[in-house]
């Protein structure tokens, strides 16, 4: 199993390539009930699943490269019952950070933005393999 040492190693070398420029662009997003998008979609009808949560930023190509970098960080750390939470809270705080800043989204403050939950959610898996 990844250990929490591996984890934040690979999340601090991910810092390092966003705040020196060097991210990637992915296709976007769509997994674990989150979609990355730069347009709104128009509103459906509910069904018979749970909404997906969407994150809508002018940088859908750069953060969905950040989430999969993230997938491959915590690889083993996420399972069939906790992706939602892991995904849905990174998304959340992308969505946080996109409205706070209206029309002047900055890739890297964003992708950093998330960098800094993801941080927050290796301290909350070692305190959970603790108890």
């Amino acid at each position: 199993m990844t250990s929490r040492g591996d984890i934040e190693l690979r999340l601090e070398r991910l810092r390092t390539k966003v705040v020196n420029g060097d991210h990637g662009n992915a296709d976007t997003w769509q997994g674990a009930r989150v979609v990355i998008t730069s347009e709104m979609p128009p509103e459906e009808e509910p069904g018979f699943y749970p909404d997906p949560l969407i994150v809508r930023t002018d940088f859908p190509g750069e953060l969905s490269w950040l989430f999969l970098e993230l997938m491959a960080a915590f690889d083993d750390w996420i399972d069939y019952e906790n992706k939602f939470y892991f995904y849905g809270t990174l998304g959340e705080s992308a969505i946080l950070f996109c409205d706070r800043l209206d029309a002047q989204e900055n890739v890297t403050e964003l992708l950093v933005c998330v960098l800094d939950r993801a941080d927050e959610l290796v301290v909350e898996g070692a305190s959970d393999e603790a108890r």
